[in-house]
């Protein structure tokens, strides 16, 4: 109720107070966030963070994968665009929504790997119906 009574002021009030406190506020999502990457990533390895793949356990190489590829559509369904989306997003969105199926664990290599072989057929197929057509 006080809230929505004076949302300028609290909004005024935050403002400041982020303003004046920058270097605490600052570490404190970079926590927040660290935080929730561990948790997600841990959630999606059943247990201590790790690539699906290879097994790799550097979490500052670990990121989450769509299992279907269907990413560009969920950034596209969430954001609008299908662009510009940090780590940081998908966790948090992971994390809020109770872990949804549909995700898994790789590292930075084993995820480029999959996009490239992903390329290569979506590339072989289109050349497949191309011949069909000539």
């Amino acid at each position: 109720m006080y809230y929505q009574r004076n949302r300028e002021k609290c909004l005024l009030k935050s403002a400041n107070y982020r303003k004046n406190n920058r270097l605490k506020v600052n570490k404190e999502q970079r926590d927040r966030n660290a935080k929730v990457k561990y948790t997600t990533l841990s959630h999606y390895s059943n247990g201590i963070p790790k690539c699906a793949h290879c097994g790799f356990e550097d979490t500052r190489a670990l990121c989450i994968d769509h299992i279907n590829n269907d990413g560009n559509q969920e950034r596209k369904r969430l954001l609008g665009r299908n662009f510009g989306v940090r780590g940081t997003f998908i966790c948090n969105y992971l994390y809020r929504n109770n872990f949804p199926v549909g995700y898994q664990v790789l590292c930075a290599n084993c995820n480029l790997i999959k996009h490239i072989e992903k390329v290569k057929s979506d590339v072989r197929l289109r050349e497949l119906e191309l011949a069909k057509v000539l």
